[in-house]
């Protein structure tokens, strides 16, 4: 069963297009409280299923090699990373020795996106979530070029 994600703004509002007609329809996505996949029948009978995603960005799997400087509260921590996911707002990475981050610290992030370019990306985050290993970031102070690298690689 092949699940479609719906992504949903910030207004919780999204678009859900039947791929059997083509028919497109807003949803509401506050009107749902499950993370469980949602049965929809279009008017065509064409019957799927969608799961809302609340994320404010597109979410891209990857597998990008990086490293990690922390810049405050010290800079005494530096390591090598990789990436997994990135999305217009922040991305999210595995540490390749143990994890001495901790939430709301500054990092340096450096990596080579894996496009026709081999573009050069360095940004400045703060750290968000650790999870099993999965450290979340969120941009901070990302310079108009590095905005536009990885807005473009996002649609590729």
């Amino acid at each position: 069963m092949e699940i479609e994600k719906i992504y949903l703004d910030k207004n919780n509002q999204g678009y859900i297009v039947c791929k059997q007609c083509g028919k497109t329809k807003k949803i509401d996505g506050s009107n749902f409280h499950t993370s469980k996949p949602i049965k929809v029948t279009c008017i065509c009978k064409n019957i799927f299923y969608i799961q809302l995603e609340l994320r404010q960005y597109y979410r891209k799997k990857v597998n990008l090699a990086g490293t990690f400087e922390r810049i405050h509260p010290d800079n005494r921590a530096v390591g090598r990373i990789t990436i997994e996911d990135i999305s217009a707002g922040g991305l999210g990475f595995r540490t390749m020795s143990s994890n001495v981050l901790i939430p709301n610290d500054l990092v340096k992030i450096k990596f080579i996106l894996d496009d026709t370019h081999g573009s050069h990306v360095e940004v400045n985050a703060i750290i968000r979530s650790i999870r099993e290993g999965h450290v979340g970031v969120e941009f901070r102070e990302l310079d108009e070029h590095s905005r536009k690298l990885i807005g473009f690689y996002l649609l590729s």
